[in-house]
C-alpha cells in the first residue's frame, strides 16, 4: 500500500476504536487509555501511529520494544510490557518501559524490585491474574491476588497501578465478559480492603476481539493490535 493509503487507514482504525471505547464507556466512567500493541509491525507503523497522536504502545518481548525504540527514538512514547517478562530479562525494563503490565509471580515482583533498588527509579507494574484458570496462561489465581497486591505494594521500587488479565480467545466477544467481570470485582474487593493505595486506579483488559465488552465492565487501559491495524497490508 502507498504510505498515504496507509496512514489514511491508520487515522481511520484509530478513530473507530475510540470511538468505539467512547460508546461503550459507562456514563461518569473512568477515562480509558489506548495502548497500540506493536508487536507484528515495524518501527514504520510505530513512527505513523506516533504522528497519529498515539502516545502508549504495547510489546511482547523486551528485544522488539529495544530495537524499536532505538531506531524511533520519539520523545514522549511510552512503551508497555505486555507478555510474559522472564526474570532475566527484568533489568532491560527500567529505562525503556513505563509500565510493566505482566507481574505474574512474586519471583519477578522481587527482581524487578531489587533492579529497581539498584535504578533508584521507581516502575509502574501491574499484577497480572489468570481469570480463566487456563493453565498455558500466566499470572496469579484470583485467590492468590490480594495477598499478592499487599506483598508487591510494600516493595518501594515498584509502583502497583492495578490488575491486568486475558480473557479467553473466542469470535463472541461476550464469552470473555466473565472474566472481565472477575477482575473488576476483584479490584473492587481489594480497593475496599485498603490494599494498594491510591495509585492502585488501573484496571488493563480487553483486546481487539473484546474490547468494548472489557470497557462495558470498567476497563480503564485496552491493549488493541489488530482492529488498529485492519485491512493494512
Amino acid at each position: 500500500m502507498d504510505p498515504r493509503e496507509i496512514r489514511r487507514k491508520l487515522w481511520e482504525n484509530l478513530q473507530k476504536v475510540r470511538g468505539r471505547i467512547e460508546r461503550h464507556r459507562p456514563r461518569g466512567g473512568p477515562e480509558v487509555k489506548l495502548v497500540a500493541v506493536t508487536k507484528q509491525v515495524g518501527p514504520e507503523m510505530v513512527q505513523m501511529l506516533f504522528d497519529l497522536g498515539q502516545r502508549e504502545f504495547g510489546e511482547s518481548r523486551v528485544s522488539d520494544a529495544l530495537a524499536k525504540a532505538q531506531v524511533l527514538r520519539l520523545e514522549g512514547v511510552q512503551w508497555h510490557m505486555i507478555g510474559h517478562l522472564q526474570r532475566n530479562k527484568a533489568a532491560k525494563a527500567f529505562g525503556l518501559f513505563k509500565m510493566v503490565q505482566s507481574v505474574d509471580s512474586r519471583e519477578l515482583a522481587e527482581v524487578l524490585a531489587r533492579r529497581g533498588d539498584e535504578e533508584k527509579t521507581p516502575l509502574e507494574v501491574l499484577l497480572q491474574v489468570n481469570t480463566t484458570d487456563e493453565p498455558q496462561k500466566h499470572g496469579v489465581r484470583p485467590d492468590e491476588a490480594a495477598a499478592m497486591v499487599e506483598h508487591v505494594s510494600a516493595l518501594k521500587a515498584l509502583r502497583l497501578r492495578g490488575l491486568m488479565t486475558m480473557a479467553r480467545l473466542s469470535t463472541d466477544a461476550e464469552q470473555a465478559r466473565p472474566a472481565f467481570h472477575l477482575l473488576a470485582e476483584l479490584f473492587g474487593e481489594i480497593r475496599d480492603r485498603g490494599l494498594g493505595g491510591e495509585q492502585f486506579s488501573e484496571l488493563s483488559m480487553g483486546m481487539s476481539q473484546d474490547y468494548a465488552v472489557a470497557v462495558e465492565e470498567g476497563a480503564t487501559i485496552v491493549r488493541v493490535g489488530g482492529a488498529i491495524f485492519e485491512g493494512i497490508k
